[in-house]
């Protein structure tokens, strides 16, 4: 699942873009309700009204219940999500984006390959494609 919350902290996220976080597995109380395990002893707690709203919290063992975001949800979907944001929101905030240098990495294997096809082909990549990456690749090699 990507974070792609829109309000919340999960919104002010700085490395939400294109990381994925694992969806939180919840385990219904006949619809009346909802819990998922987030980390360690930390659960979302999801209980129904009489008025119909549910109430979302964060369950901490020995701890009152709270939640910093908006705690009543018109639908059991609706507070879901909300801790799914919340959730992605809280690892995100923990994760720093990738160097220059890491991404570069991640690239190296598939230009090497491109630059070995592209020697055997009777129509290589234009010269001013191709040199680029041999010089990045030379840099590259050199760290």
């Amino acid at each position: 699942m990507t974070c792609t919350a829109t309000e919340g902290p999960a919104a002010e996220c700085p490395y939400r873009g294109g990381r994925r976080v694992k969806a939180l597995e919840w385990h219904d109380f006949d619809g009346r309700g909802a819990k998922a395990s987030a980390f360690l002893l930390v659960s979302y707690l999801i209980v129904q009204w009489s008025d119909g709203q549910f109430e979302l919290s964060v369950s901490v063992p020995g701890h009152s219940s709270s939640f910093d975001g908006a705690r009543f949800h018109p639908t059991l979907e609706a507070a879901k999500a909300a801790a799914q944001a919340n959730y992605e929101a809280r690892i995100l905030a923990c994760v720093e984006p990738p160097t220059v240098a890491e991404a570069a990495r991640v690239l190296l294997d598939p230009v090497r390959a491109l630059l070995e096809w592209d020697a055997a082909r009777k129509y290589p990549i234009p010269y001013r494609v191709r040199d680029p990456l041999i010089r990045a690749l030379a840099e590259a090699d050199r760290r």
